[in-house]
């Protein structure tokens, strides 16, 4: 897989996430999750969640298919217990209009056993941390 920390602010493509769907075994848990609904994706009326592999690719599909360009640049990564906090700043271009965009949100990545189990996106660090905190309890 791609070291999004070797390219900065790392550009995904549709190519590279065809080589994501070929290596899903390894990283990705059969039964993950994925939560996008407290980030930007809802006011673009895409479809913020999925469960399961071939969920998780099709919602991720259907965001990055509005993008002409998206790069992330990931910062402040934190661990809490078997879940990991990063926050990402987006540049993206749409692709219809090619029109710039820069989104910042927070994401919340949880492992089982070494593989991703889930991924939810928040509009804020403050937001994800206060959800994680409140899972804990």
């Amino acid at each position: 897989m791609d070291d999004p920390d070797g390219e900065h602010p790392y550009l995904l493509t549709l190519e590279r996430y065809g080589t994501y769907r070929a290596t899903e075994e390894e990283w990705l848990d059969e039964d993950v999750e994925l939560d996008l609904a407290a980030g930007t994706a809802s006011l673009l009326g895409l479809d913020t969640h999925g469960r399961g592999r071939e969920e998780f690719f099709r919602v991720w599909r259907s965001w990055l298919e509005v993008w002409g360009e998206y790069r992330m640049g990931f910062s402040n990564w934190e661990q809490r217990g078997d879940s990991v906090i990063v926050d990402l700043e987006v540049e993206a271009s749409g692709k219809l209009s090619g029109a710039p965009a820069k989104l910042a949100v927070t994401q919340i990545w949880t492992l089982r056993q070494g593989r991703i189990a889930s991924l939810r996106v928040f509009g804020s660090r403050h937001a994800a941390v206060a959800d994680l905190e409140g899972a804990s309890r």
